[in-house]
């Protein structure tokens, strides 16, 4: 695999379920299409987090 090719795949991240870890169909879809659990984002940087986070694993912001 060329370089180029392996850091094309590489910056593309999957937002997985928290819960099932299935991949999420829509980004910012309101649940989970697979095992029907509702979905809370960070505010910042709009990834899924889990319900019980207090800071979000990837930019550090306070969730409320």
């Amino acid at each position: 695999m060329k370089k180029a090719a392996k850091k094309k795949v590489d910056a593309v991240r999957k937002c997985l379920c928290p819960f099932c870890e299935e991949e999420l169909m829509e980004d910012g879809s309101p649940f989970c299409m697979a095992c029907k659990a509702l979905m809370h984002y960070c505010s910042h940087c709009k990834i899924v987090i889990e319900r019980s986070a207090t800071v979000c694993p990837r930019c550090g912001g306070a969730l409320s």
